[in-house]
């Protein structure tokens, strides 16, 4: 990898502003290129489809009436860009929905740069095998 050349590109969909720029701080230390962020799930969807990301970041609590686990649905049936969970949430109900997503991987929140270059490894991995 070259300098120029980022590892990912990543929609970064985050509804704490916090927790957004520690993830985008985390996200640019590792070598991925952010090409968008939102807080809501129709932003999410519009900005996956504008700017084609390899992967998505999601954060599973969003701003507004949808979630982060109906965004990524929609997005990868629609659009085949699979997505990155984040939460602090331990709610069992709301991780069983995730799971059924079939995201790349799941982060909890707060993010350690550790865990978050193990997922983002493993995720560009399953990434780079789909587009070849």
């Amino acid at each position: 990898m070259t300098a120029i050349q980022a590892r990912l590109r990543i929609l970064l969909v985050e509804n704490e502003s916090c927790a957004e720029m520690a993830t985008e701080e985390l996200l640019s230390e590792l070598g991925h290129q952010i090409v968008g962020r939102s807080q809501t799930a129709g932003d999410a969807f519009r900005l996956a489809e504008q700017h084609r990301p390899d992967v998505i970041m999601m954060d599973l609590q969003l701003d507004g009436e949808r979630d982060g686990i109906s965004a990524a649905s929609e997005i990868a049936d629609r659009l085949g860009i699979a997505s990155v969970f984040t939460s602090g949430a331990e709610d069992g109900l709301m991780r069983a929905r995730a799971r059924a997503a079939r995201p790349l991987g799941y982060v909890r929140k707060p993010i350690s740069l550790h865990e978050l270059d193990r997922v983002l490894r493993i995720a560009e991995c399953l990434v780079r095998k789909q587009q070849d």
